[in-house]
């Protein structure tokens, strides 16, 4: 079974074996305890792009509180194989945030809005 991952918004301060308490955000408090993470096992998290630390759980977690008690097992440093770049028309509504929201997930470093003399989006001129 695959080691479980979350994405932590702070970075993470430490040294292999030491033990830290971590506040965490809601959601992924909210996945630690959904996914039945029990104290002794192991998970990842991952708190900037291409790094992240794979920690034990030394209590469990709490349904009300969102600090988690952790050891700190390795230092997980993965490098990317390449810059991607997406040069996006401006589309209108929701869909522009979600071509941004579905890209970054798919690991684009870069968007560069793009306005067309056919697009339907007019941007105002400043």
């Amino acid at each position: 079974m695959a080691i479980p991952h979350f994405i932590l918004n702070e970075k993470v301060d430490g040294t292999v074996g030491a033990k830290l308490e971590l506040t965490v955000s809601k959601d992924v408090h909210e996945h630690l305890f959904t996914a039945r993470i029990k104290a002794g096992e192991r998970f990842i998290l991952v708190d900037a792009p291409g790094h992240g630390w794979e920690m034990q759980l030394l209590d469990g977690v709490d349904k009300k509180r969102p600090l988690i008690s952790v050891s700190l097992c390795g230092e997980i440093v993965t490098e990317r194989s390449a810059d991607l770049t997406l040069i996006q028309g401006i589309s209108a509504g929701d869909r522009m945030d979600q071509t941004i929201r579905q890209v970054t997930e798919l690991g684009v470093t870069r968007i560069i809005p793009l306005e067309s003399e056919r697009s339907t989006v007019k941007l105002d001129e400043r």
